[in-house]
């Protein structure tokens, strides 16, 4: 998954480029293919997410559901998409309005699910790990309390990027947003990699 996600990272910010170069024409086969790769990179990084909670739910059949449910996120993006296609090849009038308003409610989804993961993440670890005496894991809260923020930051940063002039100019950002989301989902498995690996530091309740 990750591979497949910075893969896709690379093209879209490569094609992107040459679109505003003018070295692209803004063809279907163009805006398709963008919304392929888009597609690729919001459902990518959201299994990501999905599979990091799985480390902390004993409960693999609510882990397995939870997956599956993060299918309806690609299901808004084919909407979208949908709407998105025919408003930048027509720029008719009643194609972009509804884009504005559906393609930044997507956005806004997206970036609630994200928020909403890794609270769960965050829940888990604090109530199930922390709170039971295993005082090494506060590293790996704090961290991802950082690393949210600044996950979070990108999703509102497409989000504003959506108001400039140029509608296709939020594109640029996708790249380069969904790449920071992929280093912090690599890292974020690194350090939980060596904290496991650490030897266990017990605490009573009372103490943590």
């Amino acid at each position: 998954s990750r591979w497949v996600l910075l893969i896709a990272n690379l093209l879209q910010a490569i094609v992107n480029w040459l679109f505003i170069r003018g070295d692209l024409a803004g063809t279907f086969g163009f805006f398709f293919g963008s919304c392929i790769l888009w597609s690729l990179q919001t459902q990518l990084a959201l299994q990501i997410i999905a599979n990091r909670l799985g480390l902390v739910i004993v409960d693999k059949r609510r882990v397995k559901i939870m997956k599956i449910s993060l299918l309806i996120v690609g299901i808004i993006i084919i909407s979208v998409a949908c709407i998105w296609i025919p408003a930048r090849l027509t720029q008719e009038e009643p194609f972009v309005r509804i884009n504005e308003i559906w393609d930044r409610m997507e956005k806004i989804i997206y970036l609630l699910v994200d928020l909403t993961l890794n609270a769960i993440f965050l829940r888990k670890v604090r109530r199930e790990l922390i709170a039971g005496g295993l005082t090494k894991y506060w590293l790996l809260f704090n961290c991802n309390v950082a690393a949210v923020s600044i996950s979070l930051s990108m999703d509102i940063l497409i989000i504003v990027m959506m108001s400039l002039p140029n509608p296709f100019l939020y594109a640029i950002t996708h790249p380069v947003a969904y790449s920071v989301k992929l280093v912090i989902e690599m890292m974020m498995a690194d350090l939980i990699s060596t904290i496991v690996r650490q030897p266990h530091q017990l605490l009573s309740r009372s103490d943590v």
